[in-house]
């Protein structure tokens, strides 16, 4: 792992160098070896090798011991980047006393015949070890602040294979060093190569930021190959966290910038195994091979055998047992790193269990769990493996400790990481674990204890988010509490989960639980996006048609449970994967009347049952008092002034003209006034604006305001950090509840954000609005709110009122959804 994708660098006495293009012959040795230094650092190896050797040839070379070993080694590192070990080995073995005499050049040749150590078989880690240890004792007596950096940056790499805390405390060192000697190269490899630390205590977030720190430097330097390396690490991070867009925007940036060289062989392996964890093994195995190739090319035993093994992992997941079996042989035969053994034997047992010899996949499983108790993402997938073999075995009991075992393995890991966006992308690649275990509680006739491993799933960064300090999630248990919980909203809880093979519902009423069976998830994705579609650009009226996607739905997802008597006239919903970008209310029920389910039913949208089961709700005989935001200046071409935002705002002013209210409207709508305001105060806020959704990254969708010192975007991120003590947020924005929903976390946006600020319901958009019909609709909203009506009903009283006054489709009034996290919010 640090092998590869560390940065140590040749020695310059200055971190960043601007030369010409083409460096006068008549300049000095150290101008023109700055030079090389750069085209080395940018992947220009022919280049650099060109350069080195004619120095070496010329006058100062020749006369200038340190130049001419100072040119020597910077021959002998591009043939090591090359793979060319024979021939760098000659060069630095070479008995010249300009080394000697010159100590921050001996450090150097020292270092660099480690690392070429580092590459041989078999391996000589005491040699490795005494070379570096030989290199600090120069380069502490000499004090070059550069020299003892890049010591440290080696040594880093040597203790990271067994002691990751040490390993940090010596590239922090480095990182020191670096800046007291002005070295921007050496602060940006420590960057990098802490970095890694992170990535492989599986904090990725952590990870990241010091990546970005280390590529901006790069960038700076216009050191591709170096920037395609820490792209790399980017991509790896973000495919570690199931963000698999971003993963894929740094793989063809790694791609584009890599030279054919080791670096080359980790690339296209890195891409490669983005397609696997995206679960496409096909795609994945053309890079395999050819990273295969070219690690072999390039003499790297250790990436050799690391792309081999995750070519047996490719194979084996398309139940090629014979090639998954000879490319692991193959990987185990070529001394793979340590840390890659684990990987290898989960192929090992997966493979066994593929032949159905499911007692040596169960030993081999049990050993990797033993052996390996402090790597969470190895482990997770033991237990997972593990309670297959349990279930093929027929030993239930086994296999549900397994499964509960490697959840908490999950939970666990995730709990540690310390970015909110990642943490919601975290779940993404681990769904299948909960899906298979859900699949198997069904399959065992235990409805009950699958909802309520489903329900553990979901939502847990926003649960966390809420909790007190310190109070980790709380699983909901058994039926009495989800029962209270329909008894104290007096609704049906409508609970999904949308799954590849089969999809389930559950319906819980005070009454009873009840499950379903469901089509599988691609014919539930489909029919969402296409009915979404053709509400929301077509202006589409389901009323109008006798078939359709709108019908299916409702048939599919609600008629069962209508069909058994289940329903009544209050319905939450939990929803899962495509369904958050559904509303429900729009679905055309489907008998012989002609109506939308709005009709039938007051509906609001929850995140989860632990959620709305652990939130007391709003407080009761509490003062009104309401924050009105909006009417913000334009913002350019993208954003004009909305036309019907100041008429939306007065109005909602003529229904709460007290003191309590406060207006915040114009060019003060900034920002920075949401918080300037202390939206804590409020019971209920009001922001008319338009909405981004950010469907790469979601915590960066924003609401546009006025521009200010700090920008016209209020970011959900920032959201999030002003804490609420609200019973209402109305979002009167365009897609204003998110634009991605992921896996175990939902609908993630501007409604989720004041969520997890603490209000207790949100009002927000899924997609595009129209300006005027939103204006009425927000009107009648707010004249049934100063009446006396709940939220919930009000909103939906509003809704009812547009369909029947002259706003009859869906596009109109549908976009808008209730969302809570009080049991008590509607």
């Amino acid at each position: 792992m640090f092998s590869s994708s560390l940065v140590s660098g040749v020695l310059a006495t200055s971190g960043l160098v601007t030369l010409a293009p083409h460096t006068p012959d008549g300049c000095s040795p150290e101008r023109r070896y700055q030079w090389a230094v750069a085209k080395f650092r940018q992947g220009e190896f022919n280049q650099t090798l060109r350069e080195a050797q004619l120095a070496r040839a010329r006058w100062w070379g020749r006369a200038d011991k340190e130049s001419n070993c100072r040119f020597r080694l910077l021959e002998a590192e591009v043939l090591l980047e090359q793979g060319e070990t024979t021939r760098a080995r000659t060069l630095l073995e070479e008995d010249d006393e300009g080394c000697r005499r010159y100590s921050p050049v001996e450090v150097h040749r020292r270092i660099l015949l480690a690392k070429l150590r580092m590459r041989l078989q078999p391996p000589d880690p005491a040699g490795v070890l005494k070379l570096v240890e030989g290199a600090r004792q120069i380069a502490d007596a000499t004090g070059s602040a550069p020299a003892r950096a890049e010591v440290d940056l080696l040594m880093g790499v040597l203790l990271a294979r067994s002691n990751l805390d040490r390993a940090e405390q010596v590239f922090r060192s480095a990182q020191r060093l670096a800046q007291a000697g002005g070295d921007t190269f050496q602060y940006a490899a420590s960057a990098n190569n802490l970095g890694l630390v992170q990535q492989r205590r599986s904090r990725c977030d952590s990870a990241i930021a010091y990546f970005n720190q280390a590529l901006r430097v790069w960038h700076e330097l216009r050191a591709n190959q170096l920037s395609a390396a820490t792209a790399n690490n980017l991509g790896m991070c973000y495919s570690q966290l199931g963000d698999f867009d971003k993963a894929l925007e740094y793989r063809q940036e790694a791609l584009r910038l890599v030279k054919p060289s080791p670096r080359l062989a980790e690339v296209l392996g890195e891409t490669g195994r983005l397609y696997l964890v995206k679960n496409e093994p096909r795609e994945a195995i053309p890079y395999f091979r050819r990273a295969l190739e070219a690690a072999r090319r390039f003499n790297t035993p250790a990436e050799a055998a690391r792309w081999a093994g995750n070519l047996a992992t490719s194979f084996r997941q398309l139940g090629d047992w014979d090639a998954a079996e000879a490319a692991n042989e193959e990987a185990l035969g070529l001394n793979p790193d340590p840390s890659s053994v684990p990987s290898l034997e989960l192929n090992r047992a997966a493979i066994a269990a593929g032949r159905t010899c499911f007692e040596d996949a169960r030993d081999i499983y049990e050993k990797i769990v033993a052996s390996n108790p402090g790597n969470a993402v190895i482990l997770w997938q033991a237990h997972a493996g593990l309670a297959q073999v349990w279930l093929a075995l027929g030993d239930w009991t086994r296999a549900a400790k397994a499964f509960e075992d490697g959840i908490a393995v999950v939970e666990s890991s995730r709990s540690e990481l310390t970015g909110a966006d990642h943490k919601i992308t975290f779940l993404s690649r681990l769904i299948r674990f909960y899906q298979d275990y859900v699949d198997a509680l069904m399959d065992r006739g235990l409805p009950l204890r699958a909802l309520e491993v489903a329900d553990s799933s979901r939502a847990r960064v926003l649960t966390e988010g809420l909790a007190p300090s310190g109070d980790p999630p709380d699983r909901i248990r058994g039926a009495a509490s989800l029962q209270d919980l329909a008894r104290s909203t007096r609704a049906v809880w409508l609970a999904y989960w949308i799954a590849p093979r089969r999809s389930f519902l559950w319906v819980v009423t005070e009454g009873e639980i009840r499950s379903f069976i469901l089509p599988p998830e691609a014919q539930i994705t489909a029919a969402v996006e296409q009915y979404r579609s053709l509400i929301e650009r077509s202006v589409y009226d389901p009323m109008r048609a006798t078939t359709g996607e709108g019908k299916w739905l409702y048939r599919e997802l609600v008629g069962v449970a209508k069909s058994a008597g289940l329903i009544g006239d209050r319905v939450v919903i939990v929803p899962d994967g495509p369904l958050h970008l559904l509303n429900f209310e729009t679905l055309p029920v489907a008998d012989v009347a002609q109506r939308y389910w709005i009709q039938d039913v007051l509906m609001t949208v929850a995140p989860s049952f632990q959620i709305c089961a652990r939130e007391p709700g709003g407080r009761k005989n509490r003062s009104q008092s309401v924050l009105v935001i909006g009417n913000a200046e334009g913002s350019g071409a993208d954003y004009p002034q909305l036309s019907h935002a100041a008429e939306e705002i007065s109005k909602l002013h003529e229904r709460f003209p007290g003191p309590g209210t406060t207006v915040i409207a114009g060019e003060r709508a900034d920002p920075t006034a949401y918080f300037a305001a202390h939206p804590e105060r409020y019971s209920m806020i009001h922001l008319a604006a338009h909405g981004e959704a950010n469907r790469r990254s979601p915590l960066d969708s924003a609401l546009i305001l006025s521009p200010g010192e700090k920008g016209f975007k209020l970011y959900a991120r920032d959201i999030m950090k002003a804490r609420l003590d609200a019973d209402l947020v109305t979002i009167s924005a365009c897609r204003s509840s998110g634009a991605r929903a992921y896996a175990g976390e939902g609908l993630v946006g501007l409604a989720r954000a004041f969520l997890q600020a603490g209000a207790r319901a949100a009002i927000a958009g899924l997609w595009d609005v129209s300006d005027q019909s939103t204006s009425v609709l927000m009107d009648r909203l707010y004249q049934e709110i100063a009446a006396g009506v709940p939220p919930a009903e009000s909103l939906r009283h509003a809704k009812v009122s547009l369909l029947e006054g002259g706003y009859a489709k869906p596009y109109f009034w549908g976009p808008f959804q209730f969302y809570i996290r009080s049991s008590t919010a509607f």
